[in-house]
């Protein structure tokens, strides 16, 4: 007897709380660095399609009807004639041979008769036997093709399981929806009824045994995507995110983002629920240009323009997915508002062909489309108490069935998608080829905003050497101005300003990037007593002051205020203005070979700025790519530069 289980309101709202969660799960399995990963060959137990013969039993030697008094007839005349006659042992066999042949006859039948009940019967357990052990086969390869998703979350960590489902294979899109009893796959096979004048019991047992149905018990309950491209999930609100949840995790665990794409359309509440989705490498086109979630109408419009770009020409043509399959992903559309998916107009053109073009859609709203093939209605109130249960619409031979979905641990599941966001799968087409665009989470080898661990950073690495103070503040106050992380940075930087010992060094202007790779570059200034950089233009916008009453307003005219928006003069001006905020000894202007802009104003801004009597150097050299620049003649000009501050210096002050 199945026993009802709720689906737990943890697993309804599925939001990624990076500091109670993310932080403290699995601290020996976490990786910050995006890793490239190669798939294994999948490995899977066979199933077969077996089919169990049992014979008919043997033919009862049957009853014999002839009365006695019939048998003896022919016995009786010859012995009439034998009496007449005086011939007495004629006579006495005439009579006696009937009697002792018709008991011989009956003694023989039920002799034959037991041993042809013992033998069959002890056949048929033989057979009975032969179906426990296929059951117990069967219930052992569906359990481990297609494990619970407790296990499936673990996958992430082993790698060779990993992704390791493709679209060539049979099962591919075969997705677990829980677990259940189904009947036995195996056939049984015996001979048809037949007439027969008398009834026999070895019979009735054969079809006892073969008209009872085998049950396999607590197995892999599963739905076959491609084959069923529209399905209506059917509950509260709370019960179908958090059915969809387990959908989602095996679907991004199980299949590459290369051959199933996942795309989203929802309330912005529903996403707010369901947060990790964002991070999922499957809902990005294979550019990374357009994420596939929608919550608005425009949202929904572009996704649906890039949907109809990528199935239009499939749309008017006869081919089916065999055909399109090396050509393209699968794209599963999970649809929690009836009102965005009504605005994607291509999505009813796909589900309404025929033929599966490469698109199915999964609808988790009251309304279900008149297109489902399957309907799974969560926690259905039943005579049998309250159930789940797999409603098959159109396949009107097959019984309905009931499951239980999978529970999970949900800090492993958020665990298991966090290492996911950070894994690339290596392909061989893209292995030579630059990409179009390199975003900034990329550049960082990170998938997420909260995988920078800003915080880790500063404490275990030098940020001189590593990514340096000033490259980590223009991070902060423009790509990551007014999140948590810009706010954990500033708090944190705050901190050590309030601890560090005072500078009796030089003090440096620097202007334009930092060459943070070139090694003299570092030694120079890398927690230097004598020479410091006090300001960096770069990031001269951060001395603005906010209006808190508005922040969006203030974070936007910082940004307008940023000196590269603006001419030469406007950089001069902030320069000038920075070296007397910070008292600088000197400034360096960093002319970077691929920034024609300063290398073309750098004689204007060192002219100007050593006419206000700021000591001005231009250092030639590439930021990227430290080879390209002289180690030497760096360290040599630094050298002279520090020299003649230094001489500057105590001039001044002498």
């Amino acid at each position: 007897m199945w026993h009802f289980r709720e689906i737990s309101p943890k697993k309804a709202r599925f939001v990624d709380d990076t500091d109670s969660v993310m932080s403290n799960v699995f601290p020996e399995k976490r990786k910050n660095s995006e890793t490239l990963f190669n798939r294994y060959p999948r490995k899977r137990l066979a199933f077969g399609d077996k089919t169990i013969e049992i014979d008919s039993p043997p033919m009862p030697m049957g009853k014999d009807g002839i009365p006695l008094i019939m048998r003896m007839g022919s016995s009786m005349i010859m012995g009439s004639t034998a009496a007449l006659t005086g011939n007495v042992t004629m006579l006495a066999s005439s009579i006696l041979l009937p009697l002792l042949s018709q008991g011989y006859t009956k003694e023989q039948k039920e002799e034959y008769e037991e041993r042809r009940l013992e033998k069959y019967r002890e056949y048929l357990s033989q057979k009975q036997e032969e179906i426990l052990q296929e059951k117990e086969r069967e219930e052992s390869v569906l359990r481990q093709n297609y494990p619970e998703l407790s296990k499936v979350l673990g996958y992430v960590y082993e790698k060779k399981k990993l992704w390791s489902r493709t679209n060539s294979d049979d099962d591919f899109l075969d997705v677990r929806i829980g677990s259940g009893n189904i009947p036995l796959k195996a056939k049984i096979s015996c001979p048809g009824e037949h007439f027969d004048m008398e009834e026999d019991v070895l019979k009735d047992e054969l079809n006892e045994l073969t008209e009872t149905q085998v049950m396999l018990e607590q197995v892999p309950i599963m739905i076959p995507l491609l084959e069923n491209r529209a399905i209506g999930i059917q509950g509260s609100l709370k019960d179908v995110t958090g059915f969809i949840n387990t959908l989602v995790l095996q679907l991004a665990i199980l299949f590459s983002y290369d051959e199933v794409k996942l795309v989203f359309l929802m309330e912005e509440s529903q996403l707010d629920d369901m947060a990790y989705i964002k991070y999922l490498p499957h809902v990005w086109d294979d550019q990374r240009s357009i994420r596939l979630i929608a919550t608005n109408a425009s949202e929904a419009y572009q996704v649906g323009e890039y949907l109809l770009k990528e199935l239009e020409k499939d749309l008017e043509s006869q081919r089916k997915w065999e055909q399109i399959r090396s050509e393209r992903p699968y794209y599963l559309v999970i649809a929690l508002s009836k009102k965005l998916l009504d605005g994607v107009e291509v999505i009813k053109q796909v589900i309404q062909k025929k033929e599966s073009i490469g698109l199915s859609l999964i609808t988790g709203f009251p309304d279900v489309p008149k297109e489902c093939s399957v309907i799974l209605e969560l926690n259905k109130e039943t005579e049998e108490g309250i159930q789940n249960k797999l409603i098959y619409v159109r396949e009107l031979d097959k019984e309905d069935e009931t499951f239980f979905v999978d529970d999970f641990e949900e800090k492993e599941a958020l665990e298991s998608m966090r290492v996911l966001a950070n894994t690339r799968l290596r392909l061989v087409s893209q292995a030579y080829a630059l990409p179009k665009t390199v975003t900034f989470l990329e550049m960082f080898g990170v998938g997420r905003i909260e995988d920078l661990n800003i915080a880790e950073r500063w404490k275990n690495h030098d940020p001189v050497t590593s990514l340096t103070n000033e490259l980590y503040a223009i991070f902060m106050c423009h790509l990551l101005a007014g999140s948590e992380t810009s706010l954990k940075y500033t708090e944190l930087l705050l901190e050590d300003v309030k601890n560090a010992p005072k500078g009796d060094g030089l003090h440096v202007l620097w202007m334009h990037i930092m060459p943070f790779l070139q090694q003299p570059v570092k030694e120079t200034f890398n927690y230097s007593k004598t020479m410091h950089i006090s300001a960096c233009d770069f990031v001269a916008d951060g001395f603005r002051e906010m209006q808190a009453a508005d922040p969006y307003e203030a974070m936007a005219e910082k940004m307008v205020h940023c000196i590269y928006n603006g001419s030469v003069k406007e950089r001069i001006q902030m320069a000038e203005k920075l070296a007397k905020q910070t008292d600088a000894d000197g400034g360096i202007l960093f002319a970077h070979w691929g920034c024609k802009g300063t290398i073309g104003a750098s004689g204007l801004i060192k002219n100007v700025l050593e006419t206000a009597g700021l000591p001005t150097m231009i250092l030639d050299g590439d930021g990227c790519n430290p080879a390209n620049t002289s180690d030497g003649q760096v360290s040599t000009r630094l050298q002279a530069f520090a020299e003649m501050l230094e001489k500057n210096k105590e001039e001044k002050h002498s």
